[in-house]
């Protein structure tokens, strides 16, 4: 996980209208944050990305129906297929993938492409280390930015 500055310098950037007491305890949670069943099984994409979260669509909320099927074998073989050794796609690459844009809600549909180049997207894991199928892991590209004064980290 990245350091609290880059957390705090994200969570300004979203343009967060929580007020100071709410945003301390959503950058207390972002840092606790455990990322440890996503590096033990190798889908962590690297200290240069925070994790913004994982989506889950409610719609296949039903296991073992067709669209449940679907959803969980696509993102299976996108991750296969087109991920590198870390299983971590990049998400236009992911928007271009046959059957993905299909599998998605209206409300990933709208995030998904909001998010900015660098983005990469990964299997979920819960706190247990066991893959959830159905869901994907979204994570954002830190880069630095140079002022006159000082260094900025972008997200």
């Amino acid at each position: 996980m990245s350091n609290k500055k880059d957390v705090k310098a994200f969570l300004g950037r979203l343009g967060s209208t929580l007020d100071a007491k709410e945003s301390g305890q959503a950058l207390r949670n972002r840092e606790e944050q455990n990322l440890t069943p996503y590096v033990q099984n190798k889908v962590w994409p690297g200290k240069n990305f925070i994790y913004i979260g994982h989506s889950s669509n409610l719609d296949y909320r039903l296991v073992g129906t067709d669209a449940d099927k679907n959803r969980t074998t696509c993102l299976s073989l996108l991750f296969e297929a087109k991920g590198d050794n870390n299983y971590c796609v990049p998400l236009n690459t992911a928007l271009n993938f046959e059957g993905f844009a299909e599998i998605l809600s209206r409300f990933e549909k709208d995030l998904l492409m909001r998010l900015p180049e660098g983005t990469m997207l990964s299997p979920t894991y819960n706190a247990n280390g066991e893959r959830l199928h159905s869901s994907f892991t979204i994570w954002q590209e830190l880069t630095e930015v140079s002022t006159n004064e000082k260094v900025l980290v972008e997200a």
